[in-house]
This record gives structure tokens, sequence and C-alpha cells, in this order.
């Protein structure tokens, strides 16, 4: 929020209520790409490129020199990561079964609050380093490819590749 208001010198009550209709879009998002994966089968694909518009998105917050793109960019980038949930959180219970699944929630699960905990340490550190926007969310771009390539990787899983590669 900070970020949105200071790059387009809004207040406290425009910021807030340009943050509830970012969040409204997710929603919507998320929906969306349940439903899409739901529909066609597919899970891994509907993830990793959730994943790909994150990274992009960051990319472009990081470089667009213009504060109304860059802001864009970030909407964007929050859009598809509430968008890769729903088809990435249905992944865990199609590889693994039984009390393994119910491991590998909770592994997933942990992994994400460390990264929830650490990630905000590293952006603020890269931001003082670089004096800027642009080394966080490059650091952001690079993961979230990595996500991606993680879950196209899992395509070759042997519970994956029993379902036509989806």
């Amino acid at each position: 929020p900070i970020l949105i208001r200071d790059t387009l010198h809004f207040s406290n009550v425009q910021t807030g209520m340009l943050g509830g209709a970012i969040a409204v879009l997710a929603a919507a998002a998320m929906l969306v790409a349940g439903w899409s994966s739901d529909r066609a089968g597919e899970r891994v694909l509907h993830s990793a490129a959730c994943a790909t518009v994150v990274a992009l998105a960051a990319v472009g917050a990081g470089l667009f020199a213009s504060p109304v793109a860059r802001i864009a960019s970030l909407i964007v980038m929050q859009v598809a990561v509430i968008a890769f949930l729903a088809p990435f959180w249905t992944l865990p219970t199609i590889i693994l079964s039984g009390s393994s699944a119910a491991v590998g929630i909770a592994l997933v699960n942990a992994i994400g609050n460390v990264g929830g905990f650490v990630g905000p340490m590293v952006i603020g550190f890269l931001r003082q380093r670089t004096g800027g926007d642009t080394g966080a969310f490059l650091t952001l771009a690079a993961m979230s490819l990595v996500a991606a390539g993680i879950c196209v990787a899992l395509r070759w899983t042997p519970a994956l590749a029993g379902r036509n590669a989806r």
C-alpha cells in the first residue's frame, strides 16, 4: 500500500479503495483459474502459467519508468499470485496419497510461512543495497520463474505421468 500511495500520490482512502479493488480482482482471478483448471482437468500448466505471469509482471514493476505502468504491473502481479493458489494447492494430493499427502501439504505450508518471514527481509535488504525497487522485483521475478519451472517439472512425476502429463 505504501508503494501505491507514494507512487500515485494517493490519499489513504484512495489507496485503501484501490487495494480493495485489487483484492476483488484477485478473488475473481482465483475463481477463474480454478474453474479453468477443473474444466481442463489440468493443474500443472495452470500453476506454471500463473507463476510465469507473476514473473513477467515483476519484471515490469522493476523496469518500467512510468509510475502508472509500475503500479499496473504490481496489480497484475498480485492478481496472478492469488490465481496461482487455486491450481497449485491441488498438486500435493495428486502427487501424494494418505498420510504422505498431509505431510506434503504441511511441508509446502511451512516453506511458505518461512518465505513469508524471510521474503520481506530480503526485499528490504535489496532495496537498501540498490537504492530502489528494481533489484527486489527482479529477484521476485526469478523466484517466480523457479516456481513455474518446478511446476512444469512435476509433469514428469509418476503420479502425473499417468494422467496424460496433467
